[in-house]
């Protein structure tokens, strides 16, 4: 009867962790929309961006490329923010061939750790939980891997090359998937962040009014994934 409750005990423990931080996102981004309607603060112009990378040469996007391989290797988190800031510095092209680039690059290196190395070394960088969730949602849906990779924010996308390559995939089936995902992926938020800066500000709230629903989507889809595979 001791475990019954303690498993109880710890599963009301998890469902108030979720939510609890489920709150704090939705309302740091409701914070931020409510900030900049208030506040309406100028930003810089296309023509400021352009001047400013002009500066930085070759350097700037060398950086962003490396900066998005390590951050699908060592921290597999969402880079969504990265691909529309890449969006705002470098307009849609060539900033949505640096960021693809990158990101096929780093998923597949995640890919070849996790066939190479295997489950011992990548739950030391995912936790444990998360790999076999995942790993049992795609095995069970396999039609939607190609979309995970397309939709921006819904999946984590940058974790999904370890869980793909512990599943045993083949190589060549994943990189079809990676390259056209990740072709309509990043092409929608580096062309979001390229409109961003030219925008006025009604439409600057109404482009974050979206990102917090996707990211209300995103929340809804792990939380269901959780509770199905966990």
């Amino acid at each position: 009867m001791s475990s019954i409750g303690t498993s109880i005990r710890q599963f009301i423990e998890r469902r108030r962790d979720h939510r609890r931080r489920d709150v704090i996102i939705i309302a740091g981004m409701l914070i931020v929309i409510l900030l900049l309607a208030w506040w309406r603060p100028t930003l810089p112009t296309s023509q400021d961006i352009a001047a400013l990378t002009a500066q930085w040469g070759a350097s700037g996007p060398l950086t962003l490329m490396i900066t998005i391989i390590l951050e699908s290797v060592i921290a597999p988190i969402p880079g969504t923010f990265i691909s529309i800031a890449a969006g705002a510095l470098y307009g849609v092209w060539p900033g949505v061939l640096y960021v693809w680039v990158a990101n096929v690059i780093g998923s597949s290196l995640s890919f070849v750790i996790a066939r190479s190395l295997g489950r011992r070394v990548v739950v030391r960088i995912v936790k444990p939980e998360s790999l076999s969730r995942y790993d049992a949602f795609f095995r069970r849906n396999p039609l939607l891997i190609f979309l995970a990779y397309m939709m921006p924010v819904l999946f984590p996308v940058d974790m999904m090359g370890y869980v793909l390559g512990l599943a045993r995939m083949r190589y060549r089936k994943f990189i079809v998937y990676v390259t056209l995902g990740f072709a309509v992926n990043l092409t929608i938020l580096t062309a979001f962040g390229s409109q961003l800066l030219d925008a006025s500000n009604s439409v600057r709230l109404l482009y974050l009014a979206g990102m917090v629903v996707l990211v209300l989507i995103a929340l809804y889809i792990q939380k269901r994934i959780a509770r199905t595979y966990s």
